[in-house]
């Protein structure tokens, strides 16, 4: 519904009585009322209820929120591989079952739904690649390791291609999760180049992750 007063930022003017103080400091706070109602949480209203919920609604909720991860953030299992990194990619080591390693978990709000991942990704001419989305357990003596999301085996393609391992996923990121991509060259004598990662997320309430 519309409201009482439009905003008005130069009212009163300072030429007014004083006299209208009180009108103007009830005008004021029924403004504020008015535009507070609308992004409190469902039926409630700023007047009347403490503590004051926002609508998330309207504020939080997001859908296919895209988060990008650098080339610079991918590290190879090993510290003897011999790993390139450039300006523009990663790239790998050329000797089979080495494994790439992407850490997901610091950009994944616990309870958003994972939806998709995507690699830009190039392969040597007989390379070829397997890509896997992960998690382990945050938990002692023993983390359970490499529970599958999702993954995309046997990839082989020398133009840079656009990789969507599954979407949607659906995948509800949980506590005491740590997520992250392992790529594996099931191939020696060749390489594999990654240029970079998207995933997509929903969150129910965005703000409680600012």
């Amino acid at each position: 519904m519309p409201y009482t007063r439009v905003w008005n930022i130069t009212s009163p003017p300072g030429s007014a009585q004083a006299s209208t103080a009180d009108d103007e400091i009830r005008n004021l706070r029924e403004d504020i009322e008015e535009r507070m109602d609308d992004i409190t949480a469902a039926g409630g209203l700023w007047s009347a209820d403490d503590p004051i919920l926002l609508d998330n609604t309207n504020v939080g909720a997001q859908t296919a929120v895209g988060l990008f991860f650098s080339h610079e953030l991918i590290q190879h299992g090993n510290d003897e591989d011999d790993t390139l990194w450039t300006d523009p990619y990663f790239e790998s080591d050329n000797t089979a079952n080495r494994a790439a390693y992407l850490p997901l978990s610091p950009m994944l709000p616990v309870n958003c739904t994972l939806q998709t991942v995507s690699v830009l990704i190039a392969t040597d001419a007989s390379a070829v690649v397997d890509t896997n989305v992960y998690w382990r357990t945050y938990a002692a003596p023993s983390p359970t390791n490499n529970n599958a999301v999702a993954d995309i085996q046997n990839h082989t393609n020398t133009a840079i291609t656009d990789l969507l391992i599954g979407g949607p996923l659906a995948h509800a990121v949980a506590t005491d999760r740590m997520y992250y991509i392992k790529w594996n060259n099931t191939i020696g004598s060749t390489r594999f180049r990654i240029y970079g990662v998207k995933i997509t997320i929903d969150v129910a309430d965005l703000t409680a992750y600012i």
